[in-house]
């Protein structure tokens, strides 16, 4: 079974990343709609890696996943535990998507049903409310945000008072995005009336699951219909033998044209030789699009296959360029 979500966390955990986001369905068009439970609330997917220690996201496969992208998850099988009802395994994760920062959109993923974050007031909760509980996951507006560091282990870290239906949370942010933007002095929450944020129980921890900030997000003023929007973060994928970083070092230009059987990525070199690589029969990609090699990683799937994984851009000079002289 496949099945795709909006991605609202990227967050931190362990030596990886926890992604996590919204169920959504797609249609022929690329129109998306939300996901519900039997409650009204949104349906979340996490995404568990089985090779993982704690299931965590390898980083190389967590950056093809940015914030409010649209994410198809194939041979989706629910492993739900205790709290975490919304965790799955899957055999690949590709974005292939992107929705707005709106408030329009943003709207649709708010939790309108809990009064409470996670079972109670408090910043963690014990093991005894945990294995009860069904729900581990939430995006809410937040009343008013306030953001307080501390120095530990050498390290600056992050803490968020956030109010929600009158109470005043002391929770962690695990958002790295949101921590790095801090760190240079380019994130203040202070004087804004619109914060939404992903909120996520984390691993037990001195004998408690504590609350976290796994997702900071500001809307924009964009007004955009429940549409899958194309854009540079889609990724295509190569089926074949993926390059060393040697050899990638050897191209000068990398881009997709279109070829008898469908898209290919064709790879010219420094001395002038080309290859020519197949897509994945799944990939979004389009004629003429740039290949920025700097940003391709390489995927090791469940089943030991490798891909090279690869982020193409929309450039209308070089489509122009290739028009005049008829590639």
């Amino acid at each position: 079974m496949d099945a795709y979500f909006i991605c609202l966390a990227n967050s931190l955990k362990r030596r990886g990343r926890c992604i996590a986001g919204v169920e959504v369905t797609v249609d022929d068009e690329r129109r998306w709609t939300v996901v519900r439970k039997p409650d009204g609330s949104p349906k979340w997917i996490r995404p568990i890696d089985k090779t993982t220690e704690f299931g965590e996201i390898v980083i190389d496969e967590a950056r093809t996943i940015p914030l409010l992208s649209v994410v198809r998850l194939t041979d989706v099988v629910p492993i739900p535990e205790q709290a975490h009802q919304e965790d799955v395994h899957y055999s690949a994760m590709m974005a292939i998507g992107r929705v707005p920062a709106s408030l329009f959109v943003l709207g649709q993923f708010v939790d309108k049903v809990h009064p409470v974050i996670f079972y109670g007031t408090d910043r963690a909760i014990d093991i005894p409310t945990y294995m009860a509980a069904d729900y581990s996951l939430m995006f809410v507006r937040a009343d008013a945000v306030e953001i307080v560091s501390e120095l530990k282990e050498d390290k600056t870290r992050y803490r968020m008072l956030l109010s929600y239906n009158g109470v005043t949370y002391n929770l962690s942010v695990t958002d790295p995005d949101y921590i790095d933007a801090l760190n240079c002095g380019r994130a203040s929450p202070n004087g804004l009336s619109d914060v939404y944020v992903t909120l996520s129980l984390g691993l037990v921890y001195e004998g408690r699951h504590h609350k976290l900030v796994a997702t900071v997000v500001v809307p924009t003023d964009e007004i955009v219909e429940n549409v899958v929007i194309e854009s540079i973060a889609e990724v295509v994928e190569i089926s074949t033998r993926p390059f060393t970083k040697a050899e990638r070092k050897c191209v000068k230009r990398a881009f997709i044209v279109p070829s008898q059987d469908g898209l290919s990525v064709c790879f010219r070199r420094k001395n002038g030789s080309e290859d020519f690589l197949p897509l994945d029969d799944k990939s979004i990609g389009r004629a003429w699009d740039i290949v920025n090699l700097k940003q391709s990683v390489v995927v090791t799937y469940k089943d030991g296959v490798q891909k090279l994984r690869i982020m193409p851009r929309r450039s209308q000079r070089f489509i122009d360029i290739f028009r005049k002289n008829v590639y």
